[in-house]
């Protein structure tokens, strides 16, 4: 069986409708050694990106690691083994199929992390807000999260880009796409202005 809940000390909130749907019947899509490595890339992108913005995040816990104790946020991730490409969280649980993450650099994967992550650090599942508006401030907020976790914030654009978000219509969970590639290219120009600056990088 090849879909996983994988326990890693992390804490992921975000986008999708807060009960995840139940799993498909399961078919295996990809060969084990793929899925392995699959399984190894979301592990270190997610926790590389909880213990990056552990100041942030609503909820920690310190872990030992060979180069000693430090805070991380708390929570799951999970890979399922599908041909769909998606992403999807109930506020406690991120799930990634592999063709998601095959599909995407390693920037471009954080991009995609911290975006969730983001509706976790906004306390989105608080908020009265309209959808749409959240997942334009959580791509806003997902950017800054990446850059602290030292990766490149420009995948966020290539990231949406494979992802066909600039052609994607409105919805009444996301904005339309062109609306969601102008609101992050203008997050790329403050992200980057704090970089330069050597301001803080806080949302």
């Amino acid at each position: 069986m090849k879909n996983l809940l994988i326990s890693l000390a992390i804490i992921t909130a975000g986008c999708a409708a807060s009960d995840m749907p139940a799993p498909a019947p399961y078919h295996a899509q990809t060969p084990d050694a793929e899925f392995e490595i699959l399984k190894r890339r979301l592990i270190r992108t997610a926790a590389n990106l909880m213990r990056a913005n552990a100041a942030l995040c609503p909820n920690t816990r310190m872990i030992r690691a060979a180069e000693g104790t430090f805070p991380i946020c708390t929570n799951k991730v999970a890979i399922e083994d599908s041909p769909v490409k998606n992403a999807q969280t109930n506020g406690d649980t991120i799930l990634v199929t592999t063709a998601m993450i095959a599909a995407l650099s390693d920037d471009e994967l954080a991009f995609l992390i911290a975006h969730e992550l983001a509706h976790s650090v906004e306390g989105d599942y608080s908020q009265t807000q309209s959808r749409p508006l959240l997942e334009l401030a959580a791509d806003r907020t997902g950017l800054i999260l990446m850059a602290r976790g030292g990766y490149n914030i420009q995948a966020g654009i290539s990231a949406l880009e494979k992802l066909d978000i600039p052609n994607a219509p409105a919805s009444d969970t996301h904005p339309p796409g062109p609306q969601r590639m102008d609101n992050l290219r203008a997050a790329i120009r403050r992200a980057n202005q704090l970089i330069q600056s050597g301001k803080p990088l806080i949302p």
